[in-house]
């Protein structure tokens, strides 16, 4: 048996999006070993290949993408084991008008003559049924002709046995040969009338040798016409994109692609019911054409029953970017990116998987890179390595301490430690600390040129020069102030012992 195979693309050459094929004659036919019906043979397609087995003559492909006929294409099949699926539709497409016509003519010749040589059968057999009947017939007669001759033979004899006996039983010969002669004469007729039926039955005979001579010529033209129709169908083959028909080619096939026609009225498919699905004019509250392309309603639903291994999906389009989002029959919700053949992403009510760059399977970021940037995510191994080696460095205090305020007596604030070493008990002045406010504080009075003085320390010093300059005001010895820098406080030759020089101000 033959079989087809070949690819089905979009116009992009990428895989057409069908999951099988449905094959059906395209009229009841018949075959040597029966009858080809119209019902469907199903195919399954894998990544847009197709393969499937088929009996010569014409079929019709139907292209089934999510349970429904998106395309139906005229095939024809023919002789060889092994066909492209480009050759049988081209075969369906273009037929040579010249040969179509002989085909056509051929075929009805060889109806003609079969019908032709159906009825001189027909009347061979009626002529002959004819002569037989006749031939029995005349049979008949010709038994009933030799009873009559014998009985008259009989009579005759008894007769004259009757005369020469006795006179009485002349009367009774007298009526024995009336009887005989009568006898006599039926067997002549009978005899006659069989001689008739004997010609009729040869005449019959006659025609009936005639009609089986008919019979046989329109046998043979039969024959010949089927074997004529047999060599054009052989003789059929594809040269690129020209065809040979009983050695007759085509011209090539193949030009420029036209404009696109307008679109053709709704067809059928069989098998489906499309009772089950609305029509665009009846979903006028739903889906809706405005300035920037149709909009949809709050509501638009994808169901599918969950029966066999199917996804409910949504595609996305924008030039060369295609994205399909689907929920599949294990429950997952994801993307996946058609353009590249890869996943974007899947999850569920328990995880979120990316499928991408970035991982976060189990509720945690992995696989990052090292961070180049001040808003980047660090991982673990980064931060490790990043602080390896510089605790000690830092002088960090094992624990924080506890301080506790004595409003009796200034600078006695303890620190009370809470590291757990018996008697440790460290004086305030030893630790630096701050306020709520962010102030230092610090409680002892400074001792070296280097150390820090707080505010109580300074108020000090400056109200006790205010106390003096104001003891030196009041005092009425004419004292009086000189401010400058130190280079103009060098230059001075003879300083004023009543005079009060402030450098540096």
């Amino acid at each position: 048996m033959p079989t087809v195979s070949g690819n089905l693309l979009f116009v992009s050459s990428r895989a057409a999006q069908v999951s099988e094929v449905w094959l059906h004659a395209r009229e009841v036919r018949t075959h040597t070993t029966g009858v080809v019906t119209t019902g469907n043979d199903r195919f399954p397609v894998q990544d847009g290949e197709v393969s499937f087995t088929a009996l010569p003559g014409p079929a019709v492909l139907a292209l089934i993408s999510q349970g429904r006929a998106v395309d139906t294409i005229p095939i024809v099949v023919g002789e060889s084991d092994e066909q492209s699926l480009r050759n049988v539709v081209r075969a369906a497409q273009v037929v040579d008008e010249a040969a179509s016509r002989e085909i056509e003519r051929l075929s009805a010749e060889m109806m003609e003559a079969l019908d032709s040589a159906r009825e001189h059968d027909e009347s061979a057999s009626g002529h002959a049924g004819a002569a037989s009947s006749s031939a029995a017939e005349a049979k008949e007669f010709a038994g009933k002709a030799g009873e009559s001759a014998s009985s008259a033979a009989l009579s005759s004899g008894a007769a004259a046995y009757s005369a020469e006996s006795a006179e009485a039983a002349a009367g009774r010969a007298e009526g024995a040969r009336s009887e005989a002669r009568t006898a006599w004469d039926g067997a002549k007729e009978a005899r006659d009338a069989a001689q008739g039926h004997a010609s009729t039955a040869e005449g019959h005979a006659t025609a009936a040798a005639s009609s089986a001579g008919d019979a046989q010529s329109a046998a043979g033209r039969a024959d010949e016409s089927a074997q004529q129709i047999r060599e054009i169908a052989e003789s059929t083959h594809w040269d690129g994109d020209q065809v040979t028909v009983n050695g007759r080619q085509s011209p090539h096939l193949t030009g420029p692609q036209g404009q696109r026609g307008p679109q053709g009225p709704p067809g059928t498919v069989e098998g489906i019911d499309f009772s089950q699905y609305a029509k665009v004019e009846q979903l006028s509250d739903v889906v809706r054409r405005g300035q920037d392309g149709v909009e949809m309603g709050k509501h638009f639903s994808l169901v599918h029953d969950g029966s066999g291994n199917f996804s409910t999906s949504l595609f996305l389009k924008n030039g060369q970017h295609e994205y399909e989002f689907f929920t599949n029959a294990a429950g997952k919700f994801g993307a996946w990116d058609k353009t590249n053949q890869r996943g974007l992403f899947q999850a569920d009510r328990n995880t979120f998987e990316h499928q991408t760059a970035v991982d976060m399977r189990n509720n945690q970021l992995r696989g990052l890179p090292a961070p180049a940037g001040d808003n980047h995510a660090a991982t673990k191994q980064y931060v490790d390595s990043a602080v390896d080696g510089k605790q000690d460095k830092a002088q960090v205090l094992d624990h924080l301490a506890e301080y506790v305020a004595d409003a009796d007596f200034f600078g006695s604030k303890g620190v009370t430690s809470t590291i757990g070493d018996p008697g440790a008990f460290p004086h305030s002045k030893h630790v630096v600390v701050t306020d709520d406010d962010g102030w230092v504080e610090a409680y002892g009075e400074p001792q070296k040129a280097e150390h820090v003085a707080n505010k109580k320390y300074v108020d000090e010093q400056v109200s006790s020069v205010r106390d003096r300059v104001g003891a030196l005001e009041s005092g009425g010895g004419g004292a009086n102030f000189w401010t400058g820098s130190k280079a103009e406080y060098d230059r001075i030759s003879s300083k004023d012992p009543n005079t009060l020089y402030i450098v540096g101000v």
